[in-house]
């Protein structure tokens, strides 16, 4: 007998062959679900950008298990709730419980401070706090390391003292000692709590100010890399993988030095992530390089930039974050290529690769910046560039003057160190007749451009640059 209802249950078998609605409504119910599979099999693995550190690029498959299943599988020894629980943790060596205050406190300044632009991307510092302390639980050295590395944030960041106080210094000590064990006994030498301590002094020294003890860990970590096996010997841990990039392009960056991981001979010039619009003649690159073909090297570079940035704005639009590795896997072979290619002083090209390395730092601040360190982009040539595209540019056209104002709008919100070019950047607004905020904004969305991460620094300029300037220009922003 069959219940009433549009798709009846069958709970007996009548003696006569069942009529086609009963068979039909058996077959459905037999069948539910098993077909769904069929679907799936004609269903490719989903392509996605391989590594540019790892030099798996490529365009093909990622071949690699994926960040998330690489960091756990270094981060396995710690019990997921013990970042909360810092009563049940057991430190390699116990601090003491005065001590151990100061790393409760550090704790939420490490979690909020060492990942970028969480304005763009989300956060993944729940796999990195694993990490930090499985460490904490292995090894007296990179205790004592973070124990220094905390006390060092309390006194020069917060408490604005001029010299680290006498227990930081005695935890500096005790953790320089143990490291020189560790770097003399086979086992523990390039071991990666080993690294992370190099990584951790040298960030101290950083953003101390302290450039030679920072460029002796830089290029102490640079041998201790090499002797486990290169960069590409750390694929397993990717947090520390890219912490070590970011700390040699910090480093980099504000002494007018080369990286150390990657040099011109050995890296992937071409574009990291596939182009989705064609070339516009009307970019910067094109207005500001004129006078000769751009570098194709240059153009791979910007559309790595533009396409980024357009990905950032999008997803703000619709509400949502971009991948933490994408943004750190796209700016760091960006900022590594343009810190590679070497033009004459006085090219625009030169010009073009300053503004545009200043551009990437706005994206992936340098490591010191983000805890409170002033952190500056000091370019030589960047002046002289200027100087001579200005005079070669007097009668500019319209469009020159549009890529003239971006370049100028990125040099000032950026940590490039560059003299006051207040009267110059009011001068070129009244030539295009630029009357208010929306105008200048539309201009400026036609290059490089990131909306949630540009605008207010932008505004602010604009404003301070109309005070400073008061009677140069007539134009009122609004």
């Amino acid at each position: 007998m069959a219940q009433r209802g549009p798709r009846p249950f069958i709970n007996t078998t009548p003696l006569e062959q069942p009529g086609q609605a009963s068979r039909r409504n058996a077959r459905s119910y037999a069948m539910r679900g098993k077909n769904s599979g069929k679907r799936r099999k004609h269903l490719t693995k989903k392509p996605c950008i391989d590594s540019w550190i790892n030099g798996q690029f490529a365009g093909g498959l990622c071949q690699d298990p994926g960040p998330v299943s690489q960091v756990q599988a270094c981060t396995s020894y710690v019990p997921r709730q013990v970042a909360s629980e810092w009563s049940l943790f057991k430190f390699a060596e116990e601090p003491g419980p005065h001590v151990r205050q100061k790393l409760y406190q550090f704790f939420p300044i490490l979690e909020h401070r060492s990942y970028p632009n969480q304005i763009l991307a989300t956060n993944f510092f729940d796999r990195q706090a694993s990490l930090w302390f499985e460490h904490l639980g292995q090894s007296q050295t990179y205790v004592h390391n973070q124990l220094f590395v905390a006390m060092s944030y309390f006194d020069i960041v917060v408490d604005k003292v001029e010299h680290i106080g006498q227990g930081t210094i005695s935890h500096m000590t005790k953790a320089l000692s143990l490291l020189q064990t560790d770097l003399a006994t086979i086992d523990r030498a390039t071991a990666e709590v080993t690294i992370a301590t190099v990584i951790a002094f040298a960030m101290v020294a950083v953003v101390s100010g302290d450039t030679a003890s920072a460029g002796k860990h830089h290029h102490g970590l640079f041998k201790v890399l090499n002797l486990r096996g290169g960069l590409a010997s750390l694929k397993s841990c990717r947090y520390l993988q890219i912490k070590c990039c970011r700390l040699d392009l910090s480093y980099a960056m504000p002494t007018c030095s080369k990286p150390l991981f990657f040099v011109a001979e050995n890296i992937l010039w071409d574009s990291y992530l596939p182009r989705s619009l064609p070339v516009s003649p009307t970019t910067a690159i094109h207005l500001l390089v004129s006078d000769s073909e751009p570098d194709p090297i240059m153009v791979n570079i910007w559309f790595d930039l533009h396409e980024f940035s357009r990905a950032a704005n999008i997803a703000a639009q619709t509400g949502r974050k971009l991948e933490p590795d994408l943004l750190q896997e796209v700016m760091i072979s960006v900022q590594y290529r343009l810190l590679n290619l070497e033009y004459d002083m006085e090219e625009p090209h030169e010009l073009l690769r300053v503004v545009m390395l200043a551009y990437s730092a706005t994206i992936l601040p340098l490591l010191c910046s983000q805890f409170g360190a002033p952190a500056s982009l000091s370019c030589p040539s960047f002046p002289a560039c200027l100087h001579m595209f200005s005079i070669a540019n007097e009668e500019s056209s319209n469009d020159k003057l549009k890529a003239l104002l971006w370049l100028l709008i990125i040099a000032e919100i950026s940590i490039l160190d560059v003299p006051h070019m207040e009267l110059q950047l009011a001068q070129t607004i009244r030539a295009l007749i630029l009357n208010s905020w929306d105008e200048i904004l539309e201009l400026l969305k036609g290059f490089l451009w990131i909306d949630t991460l540009h605008r207010e620094p932008t505004m602010k300029l604009l404003s301070n640059t109309i005070i400073k300037t008061e009677g140069v220009m007539q134009c009122v922003i609004s």
